[in-house]
């Protein structure tokens, strides 16, 4: 059912379509972030190391009763940190 639906929306694309489309894929892979590989070690255990390219950086705790960040104005209780 999966291989029908993509091959009845199939469109041809024209050349210029094809590098914008291209474009925006790489756009989108220079945002990731926090990849880590996992690899095993010749005694057979498995060692994770995390891409230091692609490592977030620190974002600083925010309080209960702090500002929400994302900038409504609402606690942060009232706001994303519902969410949490």
């Amino acid at each position: 059912m999966e291989v029908t639906r993509v091959m009845m929306t199939v469109r041809i694309q024209t050349q210029e379509e094809a590098q914008q489309a291209a474009e925006a894929i790489e756009e989108q892979a220079e945002r990731i972030s926090n990849v880590t590989y996992t690899h095993p070690n010749e005694d057979g255990s498995v060692s994770e190391e995390p891409d230091l390219a692609t490592v977030a950086a620190e974002v600083p705790k925010v309080g209960r009763n702090d500002p929400c960040p994302c900038g409504s104005g609402k606690k942060y209780k009232q706001c994303h940190g519902k969410l949490a």
